[in-house]
């Protein structure tokens, strides 16, 4: 059902606010969240995989004129800087994007949870990450039986 949902662009939010959320609905909204966290972090990862190999095949394309420029200037510090420096730069970057996201997105699934946890009598507080997958595993069970 997500996978068909979620191919189909139809992606459900539903607000915290709202108080009248039953706990399948929040945890239907988990599971879409973590296929959009899922489909995100493979578009970004291909991206920036991409853009590396952009970047070498220039430095490939033209590497006499960089051989012979960094031969005339700086051979060491040219040469490890022009190889290093672009793909450390993107992958900085993809890192920052990839880390951010994942920070909002669990932080959502884990409010998600709480929320759930509160409406079937638990602990408002899910202290680790390990509580938050228990709290997920054993609405999964539950909902299996």
């Amino acid at each position: 059902m997500v996978h068909a949902l979620y191919t189909a662009d139809t992606f459900y939010y539903l607000p915290l606010e709202d108080s009248a959320l039953c706990p399948e609905a929040l945890i239907c909204e988990n599971s879409f969240v973590m296929v959009q966290l899922l489909s995100s972090l493979q578009s970004l990862w291909q991206q920036c995989l991409l853009q590396i190999l952009g970047v070498v095949y220039v430095l490939m394309y033209y590497r006499p004129t960089i051989i012979t420029v960094g031969v005339l200037v700086s051979p060491a510090y040219f040469l490890v800087a022009i190889f290093i420096l672009p793909i450390g730069q993107l992958l900085q970057v993809r890192h920052v994007m990839i880390d951010s996201l994942l920070q909002f997105l669990m932080g959502r699934v884990q409010d998600n949870a709480e929320q759930i946890a509160l409406a079937r009598g638990a602990k408002a507080e899910l202290s680790t990450y390990e509580d938050l997958l228990d709290n997920q595993w054993a609405n999964i069970k539950n909902q299996a039986w």
